[in-house]
């Protein structure tokens, strides 16, 4: 029987195979991580390296994700934006 300290050991590494976290970029004063789960769920992080402002959201597609981030690019990062 395996204790429970290899059973968590072994979760976290099912975990981690599926887990694609990639280095932080910056662009156009926004700070931007995203990170894969599973080959498809991204999470995405921008936060305003002006402000602080943070943005998080989740996409299943590849597409709206890059799409959204284009956006946020788009727009002033010395202002905060109330609808992102």
């Amino acid at each position: 029987m395996l204790n429970k300290s290899s059973k968590l050991e072994r979760s976290l590494s099912h975990l981690r195979d599926k887990f694609k976290s990639f280095k932080p970029v910056s662009s156009n004063g926004w700070g931007i991580k995203f990170s894969v789960f599973n080959g498809q769920d991204i999470l995405l992080v921008l936060v305003s390296l002006h402000t602080g402002q943070t943005v998080v959201r989740y996409f299943t597609d590849e597409d709206h994700a890059v799409e959204f981030i284009n956006c946020v690019l788009s727009k002033d990062s010395t202002v905060e934006w109330d609808k992102l």
